[in-house]
């Protein structure tokens, strides 16, 4: 008997390996989204690049939730997330993007992901990522979370 394809939110987690790169903010910004998402039962994808360990704040704060971890070994990560939300038997309702590096892995994760699923469902969190992310062009305005609504949701997907 096979299980069907069960509704969920997603909040992937793009190359957090290093704290010290990051802004001040981006990993507590991160962990916000991480609570946010175990309150909506969301399942939350980190994303690693070269295999590195995710920075131990963060892994904290998923502690015991269910929780999928992927090695990229190309900027793009967007492959490896459909794999595994094939594999978890999760279409997704909607699919938050958080990071570091978003004018090369967090970007081409999204445009992959954007290209594969319909780009409404994939939207970065922008104050969750290098603040540059909120300026790109990839970044259109109906897709973009604001601060605000970020932190007044329960739910981070």
């Amino acid at each position: 008997m096979t299980r069907s394809m069960r509704k969920k939110h997603v909040l992937c987690i793009i190359d957090m390996q290093s704290p010290k790169n990051a802004w001040p903010g981006l990993v507590d910004n991160i962990i916000r989204e991480v609570v946010a998402a175990k309150k909506k039962r969301a399942h939350i994808i980190v994303v690693e690049y070269n295999s590195p360990e995710t920075t131990t704040e963060i892994i904290k704060a998923i502690g015991r939730a269910h929780y999928s971890k992927v090695v990229k070994r190309d900027i793009d990560g967007s492959r490896l997330v459909l794999e595994t939300l094939k594999k978890e038997q999760i279409d997704p309702k909607e699919v938050l993007v958080v990071g570091q590096s978003t004018r090369c892995c967090v970007l081409a994760t999204l445009k992959g992901l954007r290209k594969a699923l319909t780009p409404e469902k994939v939207t970065v969190v922008p104050d969750a990522t290098f603040p540059e992310a909120w300026k790109e062009e990839f970044v259109d305005e109906p897709t973009l979370r604001q601060k605000v609504k970020a932190h007044e949701s329960v739910a981070v997907c």
